[in-house]
């Protein structure tokens, strides 16, 4: 969460900055942010020496503590990072044959290298660790940091805070954008589908691409991100089979047209229209055992609005059907694979006939 950082910044800005510190978490761009405000209070000058970096995953402890045990030049203080550490890395799982016991031995063994040095850093180092990801809080290092520094994880962050962050980079580049606008640019990135491996570097890019595709306009408009951003194919292909379910095939066509154009073949949105279909039968079994939207969203690992808006058809349309449904998606797609639609135009004309019938 960005209330993290932002303590982490209060914590480096008070005018005492601790000998040891460790950030961890999956948010990979506050991570690098905070190496680099680190980075500006600690190191005050002569950087090559002031500075050392150590990401190697062999990390020699001895050339660590050697590293630590050197004053810095020109400078109060020296800054020593190290980058994912294995020392902080959660263990794999035990074999069956090993009993807990022998798992509760092992729990507190960092590494066969001793590191019982970071307790008695001089005044002069702040020693710095980084680890993206989740880390093992049992870890002994885990527990002398914690003892005599300070720690901090920094999340993936929620949806209102990221929405602040997006409206204040634009503002930085004296651009207005609404909160519809927003919102709509936070769906196209996926960042807030957990099941996507995303980053605040990939918000910041497309924001780039916003801006960099509006040029000397003042204001972003919905179009501009649409322009600019494009959807992921499933989110796509569910508004597609919202309108078949609709009997709306005029807009089920031009959703497909617009796929088209934007590079995806036919046979691939046809199997992205089979998982769909597939996704709200599972979605009608979930909500017959009485779980509710976000249950289900949790359990199918989807989008909590997709969800939302397909559960209000399980009720009227039944599994024969979506079975149904599903069954055309088959055949059509096993006509594409043994060449019944050899002809490119005919692929295309193939799925516009199914969306057409795909409810009938």
């Amino acid at each position: 969460m960005i209330v993290i950082y932002r303590n982490f910044l209060n914590d480096i800005n008070s005018g005492s900055i601790k000998k040891l510190y460790l950030l961890y978490g999956s948010e990979t761009y506050l991570l690098d942010k905070g190496i680099e405000e680190i980075k500006m209070k600690v190191v005050k000058g002569f950087e090559e020496i002031n500075f050392l970096l150590f990401e190697d995953k062999n990390l020699d402890i001895i050339q660590l503590q050697n590293a630590c045990d050197t004053l810095p030049f020109g400078s109060d203080k020296k800054l020593i990072v190290v980058k994912d550490f294995y020392g902080l890395k959660s263990k794999s799982k035990k074999s069956k044959d090993e009993s807990v016991e022998d798992f509760d031995k092992n729990v507190e063994i960092d590494s066969p290298q001793d590191l019982s040095f970071i307790d008695f850093l001089s005044d002069d180092i702040c020693l710095l660790f980084i680890f993206y990801g989740n880390i093992d809080k049992r870890k002994k290092l885990y527990k002398n940091i914690n003892k005599n520094g300070s720690i901090y994880e920094f999340k993936r962050i929620d949806k209102p805070t990221l929405s602040q962050w997006i409206n204040r980079f634009f503002k930085r580049e004296k651009k207005e954008i609404g909160k519809e606008e927003i919102e709509l640019l936070i769906h196209s990135t996926g960042y807030l589908d957990k099941s996507k491996d995303i980053n605040m570097y990939h918000v910041e890019n497309e924001v780039k691409k916003v801006l960099s595709y509006i040029g000397e306009k003042e204001t972003v408009s919905m179009n501009d991100i649409k322009r600019v951003i494009k959807e992921p194919l499933e989110n796509n292909v569910f508004k597609m089979i919202d309108a078949c379910l609709e009997n709306d095939s005029s807009t089920a066509l031009k959703i497909y047209g617009d796929l088209l154009l934007d590079g995806h073949s036919p046979f691939a949105i046809i199997g992205t229209i089979s998982w769909g279909i597939k996704s709200i039968i599972k979605i009608k079994e979930l909500k017959n055992e009485g779980l509710n939207a976000l249950k289900i969203s949790k359990e199918l690992k989807m989008k909590e609005f997709i969800i939302r808006k397909n559960i209000n058809y399980c009720n009227s349309i039944d599994y024969n059907a979506l079975g149904k449904a599903l069954e055309k998606c088959v055949n059509c797609e096993a006509d594409m694979k043994t060449g019944k639609y050899a002809d490119k135009g005919m692929e295309r004309i193939g799925v516009e006939i199914l969306l057409a019938e795909l409810f009938e």
